[in-house]
């Protein structure tokens, strides 16, 4: 694995490729070209998320971490309704995917719990982070002010 992780990049990928697939299970399909694609993409949304996401939160130091996990969050939610949709539905595509349903099921479960546990780390960065310095007029008077030395 690389050094540097690209989470802008990473992220927008996995966001499109979400889509990409909530788009394409809107669409009549043909089971026998595209349940095989359809679950390998689910599969792979699945495990990639929970690699990139143990990434950022293994990683203590990550510069803008705060804005890596609001992008994981929408990621999430994103596929979280993905996958909603997958187990609700009665697309004949999906039908044919009825023996993955328990799996789908629990990838669900997962990503709602992850939906909540990076809310929280999201809650506990904004407590943590200190309150910005504000300076008075009366500081800026002071700051301002031409010293004696000045005027000459």
């Amino acid at each position: 694995m690389s050094l540097q992780v690209n989470y802008d990049d990473d992220f927008f990928y996995l966001a499109t490729l979400i889509k990409t697939l909530t788009w394409a299970l809107n669409l009549e399909l043909d089971p026998q070209y595209f349940s095989a694609r359809v679950h390998e993409d689910i599969e792979f949304l699945d495990k990639t998320l929970d690699k990139v996401s143990l990434s950022l939160v293994d990683h203590g130091m990550v510069h803008g971490k705060m804005n890596y996990l609001r992008t994981l969050l929408r990621t999430e939610r994103l596929f979280v309704e993905c996958l909603t949709g997958i187990t609700q539905s009665e697309s004949e595509l999906l039908k044919s995917l009825d023996s993955h349903n328990n799996r789908y099921g629990e990838m669900l479960a997962r990503h709602r719990r992850s939906l909540v546990l990076i809310q929280e780390s999201l809650d506990e960065m904004r407590e943590e982070q200190p309150e910005e310095e504000t300076i008075s007029e009366a500081e800026y008077r002071v700051l301002l002010e031409p010293k004696p030395e000045e005027i000459e």
